[in-house]
């Protein structure tokens, strides 16, 4: 009688995968992800402009009716609070940078280049919880594989030989 086998560590559909091809197919899966978040950055900052113009047209228009020491009635537009416009140029600010440096990167690991600004990428995407911090913890997996990080300087530095 033979002994029953023993179980895999490696699950059966992972037996015949080579490395080379899980890479590539785990970068094209990130740089899928990067541009869904650059997408999704981009519906923030469709939202973000929205409600600044219907915040601008309801605290712009505030009309208080005053009188002046001479006993006229002045009418006064109270503006939008400094503070406030700040903070809209700001979270602007961040989403712009969100879609330039997600879809950069998303194009920059299909094309296999660049792996620092995909690493830089990723550390912007950390701060952003929790769909950027999965993706961002993500990317630093996949982009510090040994076999990744040679698929990058073999195609960067095509004329220096392989150690």
């Amino acid at each position: 009688m033979n002994p029953p086998p023993v179980p895999s560590a490696t699950p059966p559909h992972m037996h015949h995968v080579p490395t080379r091809d899980r890479d590539v197919e785990h970068l094209k899966t990130l740089a899928l992800f990067h541009f869904i978040v650059a997408g999704i950055a981009a519906v923030g900052l469709a939202v973000t402009a929205t409600h600044y113009v219907i915040m601008k047209s309801i605290l712009g228009s505030r009309v208080q009716m005053v009188t002046s020491p001479s006993g006229e009635e002045l009418a006064i537009v109270t503006p939008m609070p400094p503070l406030m416009k700040w903070a809209y140029v700001f979270a602007i600010a961040l989403l712009i940078a969100g879609i330039t440096l997600n879809g950069l990167s998303g194009w920059f690991l299909l094309k296999g280049r660049h792996r620092g600004f995909s690493l830089t990428t990723a550390a912007f995407n950390c701060v952003q919880f929790p769909i950027g911090t999965i993706l961002g913890v993500f990317t630093f997996i996949v982009l510090n594989r040994p076999t990744v990080r040679l698929k990058y300087y073999a195609a960067n530095a095509p004329h220096l030989p392989l150690a």
